[in-house]
């Protein structure tokens, strides 16, 4: 009888221990989701207003970017520049990312993120410039930040 005890708490013990240990890992997947489609508002936002520091800030310091022509970007210092250099030749441009879906690793240490993505000045969308993103956000000490971004113009 005693034998059957024991099995039975053991079983119960180790369905607990699953069952919280699942709801654990689902509650950290969907708090990381939640701050990167936060972190992802904040970079459309600063997008908006130029405000460069913010977007740096959301990078890692070994970035790579394909943009939308194809062209690469490789490193926090080029996209820096590329920024400062769109900024003075198109005032008020800016490309604005909406996800569609954004899945965190069970690691809870990347996470993937994609959607579409649209360009806009002062008077509205750009009819030429839009189509799909997807990129990479990796968890570091200070918060996530995007690792890597491909995009596609479908225009």
């Amino acid at each position: 009888m005693m034998t059957y005890n024991y099995r039975k708490y053991i079983l119960l013990l180790t369905v607990f221990l699953t069952v919280n240990f699942l709801n654990t890992e689902m509650a950290n997947a969907q708090n990381a989701e939640d701050e990167i489609r936060r972190l992802r508002k904040l970079s459309n936002d600063a997008r908006k207003t130029d405000d460069l520091d913010v977007i740096s800030k959301l990078f890692t310091n070994d970035i790579i970017i394909v943009k939308g022509d194809g062209g690469e970007l490789n490193g926090l210092e080029a996209v820096n520049q590329y920024m400062i250099k769109q900024k003075k030749q198109s005032p008020g441009l800016y490309f604005e990312r909406l996800p569609d879906k954004i899945i965190v690793a069970k690691s809870n240490k990347m996470a993937w993120e994609e959607g579409t993505w649209s360009g806009f000045n002062k008077d509205g969308p750009l009819a030429n410039y839009a189509g799909r993103y997807s990129m990479m956000w990796l968890k570091t000490d200070e918060s996530w930040k995007m690792r890597s971004q491909q995009f596609v113009n479908l225009r």
